[in-house]
Parts: structure tokens; C-alpha cells; sequence
């Protein structure tokens, strides 16, 4: 498998391990969706690249993965790769009453799913960045960044 392909892999696994995760599903409050019916969300509120919503769509919590290799040096051993997650939440939805605001909530869920995980394929998670702000008048975001350093030899032997 080449390098390139294995993205499509690791978007996977994150996404599973969101899934996963009761307490994100519960925050991303989609009616009728629960941890049992949870891989409903992928492409409703959970995208492995980085959709931006129209402003005219029903109020949701979206959660956008991307990941992305920077720089690839040929006969390097090792290259950097960067998990980037961004949580979308409407403006509506932001107040979560007892957690404070539900974009922040969710970021510190992933950040405290993802921080320091060697289990992926490409190296330990290291979070290197964690920003806010506005994507249009109706939603506010939190991208959080986390930077790998991955061997540059396809250990899968393809």
C-alpha cells in the first residue's frame, strides 16, 4: 500500500475512535443517534475532509478530519504528519447547559481521545495547536492540530 493510500486508513481509525466515544456522540446531540447507531453521523455531522456548512442547513455539531503530510524527504527515515480536527458547532447550539459552551467541550473529549496515542500507524499524537474561531455569521470552529513523526518506510510491505 503506498504511503498516500494509508491516509484514507488513519482518517478510518480516528473516525471509529470518535464513534466510539459516548460522550462526543452525546455532545454532537443528533436526535435519534446513539453509540449503538453512531456510524449514522459519518457524512451527516462527521466528515473525513474538511466540509465547511452552508449557512442556510439545520443547526448541527460537525466534527471534519484531515490529515495531512507536509513534507515527504525521499531517503528521509521519518516524515511529519498532522491530524487535523475541527469542530463546527452552530451558533444555536453552542450554550451545552452544565458543560459550559459545546465546541469547547467536544475539542477537550478529542484532545483528551487523541493525546499521546501511538496505536494509529503514525507515531505518537502530539496536540500542537488548539484555535478558535469563526467559519460565517452562524458557526464557530475549533481546530485542533496534532503532529506526528511517522517512519517513511511503508512498514505494511506494499
Amino acid at each position: 500500500m503506498s504511503r498516500s493510500k494509508e491516509i484514507t486508513k488513519y482518517k478510518r481509525l480516528v473516525m471509529s475512535e470518535i464513534l466510539n466515544n459516548e460522550d462526543i456522540i452525546h455532545a454532537i446531540a443528533e436526535p435519534n443517534i446513539t453509540t449503538d447507531n453512531a456510524d449514522e453521523l459519518i457524512n451527516l455531522c462527521i466528515f473525513d475532509y474538511n466540509r465547511i456548512p452552508d449557512i442556510e442547513e439545520t443547526a448541527r455539531t460537525y466534527i471534519t478530519i484531515q490529515i495531512n503530510v507536509p513534507r515527504i524527504e525521499k531517503g528521509s527515515i521519518y516524515r511529519n504528519v498532522n491530524v487535523v480536527m475541527r469542530v463546527i458547532v452552530h451558533n444555536d447550539l453552542m450554550n451545552w447547559s452544565g458543560f459550559g459552551n459545546r465546541m469547547d467541550y467536544i475539542a477537550a473529549e478529542l484532545d483528551d481521545l487523541f493525546s499521546d496515542r501511538e496505536d494509529f500507524g503514525f507515531g505518537r499524537m502530539l496536540i500542537t495547536s488548539n484555535v478558535e474561531g469563526s467559519i460565517d455569521t452562524k458557526h464557530l470552529a475549533r481546530t485542533l492540530v496534532f503532529n506526528c513523526v511517522d517512519t517513511n518506510i511503508n512498514l505494511c510491505g506494499g
